[in-house]
């Protein structure tokens, strides 16, 4: 919606008229003068609240949920997972756990390279995910190679084939950890894009927690 004041009002008045109770709200971030915003909802009549919200606002997405974490918590959360590991191999299963349920993702990777070009996957969930060769497709070398992460829907050759059939990915984030050397893979199976915020936090969360990760 655009980031002026009384933008929220509107929605909630809307919703409110419509009979929708809203349960959560979270300002998830703010872009090129619009702010991003979550909200969990329940009852009423919400498709005409929305044929009512449209020209004033964009909807990214919806999906069932039935709770909101809250970002802060779910980041203390997470640091004390990781850091409670017993060994650098369990910190990053625990990293990319954590991640999962920060940004409620289905599935996703830490990967690394030596050499640019096979990529290996320190942890991953779902688990035994088998390196990525030379030869084979994957955007996370294009998000290798900048600095900026890359936020799409998961078309094509996104990944090598035996990626693709373990992972049903509809939406993904790919996030550079380490310039050239790491890069976080997160993979929504729903049709929920992520948004920027979203891989900054998770940007922030895997670079401070380097130190558990060996």
């Amino acid at each position: 919606m655009p980031d002026r004041p009384g933008g929220l009002a509107l929605v909630t008045r809307c919703l409110a008229s419509c009979g929708v109770d809203i349960l959560a709200v979270e300002v998830v971030g703010h872009l090129d003068g619009d702010a991003v915003d979550d909200l969990l909802v329940r009852g009423g009549d919400l498709a005409r609240a929305l044929r009512a919200l449209e020209g004033e606002v964009r909807l990214v997405g919806t999906r069932e949920a039935s709770a909101m974490p809250d970002p802060g918590i779910a980041m203390a959360e997470a640091f004390a997972r990781t850091f409670r590991a017993r060994d650098a191999s369990t910190a990053r299963d625990a990293l990319v756990a954590s991640l999962l349920a920060m940004v409620a993702a289905d599935a996703g990777a830490l990967l690394v390279t030596s050499d640019g070009q096979r990529l290996t996957p320190l942890a991953s969930s779902p688990g035994g995910l088998p390196q990525i060769a030379p030869d084979e497709p994957t955007l996370a070398r294009r998000v290798l190679r900048g600095s900026a992460a890359l936020l799409c829907r998961a078309d094509g050759a996104w990944a090598p084939l035996a990626w693709r059939s373990r992972i049903a990915a509809r939406e993904l984030a790919l996030v550079p950890v380490e310039r050239g050397r790491s890069v976080l893979l997160l993979a929504r199976t729903d049709e929920f894009p992520f948004v920027d915020a979203e891989a900054e936090r998770a940007r922030a969360f895997a670079r401070a927690a380097g130190a558990a990760l060996g």
